[in-house]
């Protein structure tokens, strides 16, 4: 088995099921983009999901 070294190991949280990440599954293309502007986007997030 390949493992992804970019990929964030599971937290003690996230091992005792308290928390699940919203993330699994997913990758994002280029690198990461600043807290603040991943904040200016959190209504677009909101209006795009389909649940």
């Amino acid at each position: 088995m390949m493992h992804n070294k970019n990929v964030i190991p599971e937290s003690k949280d996230s091992q005792n099921h308290k928390y699940k990440s919203i993330f699994t599954g997913l990758t994002f293309k280029g690198g990461p983009v600043s807290r603040q502007e991943y904040e200016r986007h959190y209504q677009e997030y909101v209006a795009r999901c389909s649940g």
